[in-house]
């Protein structure tokens, strides 16, 4: 009777290791099928040979704010918030990643980013919030103040998508996710849209501001090859006009609209450098900055505005 379970359990035990196996199979296949799939001119874009990424990928991001009223006063803060590095994992175009924070551990600040880089459709997202923003108040053209300990602190949501125009001869992912290679100098117009909703505080609680927007354009990126397809170089810039919004502030628990002033804005840009070592090793940094300006200087404008540089080492297998 052991001798019958145990043949039982062993059956048992077989069985689903080849379940998994099949299904492992399976999915690898599917994703292999998705991730050859040719809708685009391979003299000017391919996919690596390879189906893994690994790479190490320094971070540092800031996060800014502007405001200016009627009597000539212009307030510029910013804040450096904690530095990271990520651990990203890529298989068959899909990558999968982790930020550790480093540095200043007395920053109060926190971020999160998720990011996916298509061929044609792209979406970047970032949540982030400071405290205590440094930065300077200057009245007029007469007087300058440094303020290392503001008490203004700004919370933001940033959401961002492009859609690319010509996306079988441009590829955004050669530049940023790392998915394609481009092989030929080539450049593209896109659409985009954008949401920004932030929220500025202070700890005296005299002033806060409350501003939900969206904004749509069109803009324009190039991808440069050097001659030895070792190199490349991206830069684009999309800049978007507000469509809808809903801005105020208060003050002394009065509640007061924001009037829309044309052309409010939002701008995002982008740059990138990667060099491939071989068919394996990459290095690269790239930049990505953001920003927003709603509201008009005859009551308050207020401008938001969003940076992230990074280093990329990257090894494919």
């Amino acid at each position: 009777m052991k001798t019958f379970f145990l043949f039982l359990a062993v059956l048992f035990l077989a069985s689903n290791v080849f379940a998994q196996r099949n299904f492992v199979q399976k999915t690898d296949s599917i994703l292999s099928s998705r991730y050859s799939f040719l809708k685009y001119d391979t003299s000017y874009v391919k996919r690596p040979q390879q189906k893994f990424i690994f790479s190490l990928v320094p971070l540092v991001s800031t996060i800014g704010l502007s405001l200016a009223t009627e009597k000539d006063v212009d307030i510029d803060l910013e804040n450096r918030l904690n530095p990271k590095i990520g651990i990203n994992f890529g298989f068959y175009g899909i990558n999968v990643g982790y930020k550790i924070k480093v540095g200043n551990r007395n920053n109060e600040s926190g971020e999160f980013n998720l990011r996916y880089y298509g061929r044609r459709f792209g979406v970047e997202f970032d949540i982030c919030a400071a405290s205590n923003m440094s930065g300077e108040i200057e009245v007029g053209d007469t007087l300058e103040i440094k303020v290392d300990n503001s008490g203004i602190n700004l919370a933001m949501v940033q959401l961002s998508t492009y859609y690319v125009l010509n996306s079988k001869k441009f590829a955004y992912p050669a530049a940023f996710g790392k998915s394609f290679i481009q092989f030929k100098s080539c450049g593209s117009m896109f659409l985009g849209a954008s949401y920004t909703g932030a929220k500025v505080e202070n700890d005296s609680s005299a002033i806060t501001i409350d501003v939900k927007c969206a904004s749509l354009g069109i803009g324009y990126g190039y991808n440069f090859v050097t001659k030895n397809k070792k190199m490349l170089i991206h830069l684009s810039a999309l800049p978007m006009f507000v469509f809808t919004e809903k801005n105020g502030y208060e003050t002394e628990n009065v509640y007061h609209k924001m009037k829309y002033s044309f052309p409010e804005v939002s701008i995002s840009g982008r740059f990138a450098l990667t060099y491939n070592f071989g068919k394996r090793y990459l290095l690269g940094v790239d930049e990505i900055r953001y920003t927003t300006i709603v509201g008009e200087r005859k009551s308050i404008e207020v401008g938001f505005s969003r940076q992230l540089s990074r280093i990329y080492f990257g090894i494919r297998f």
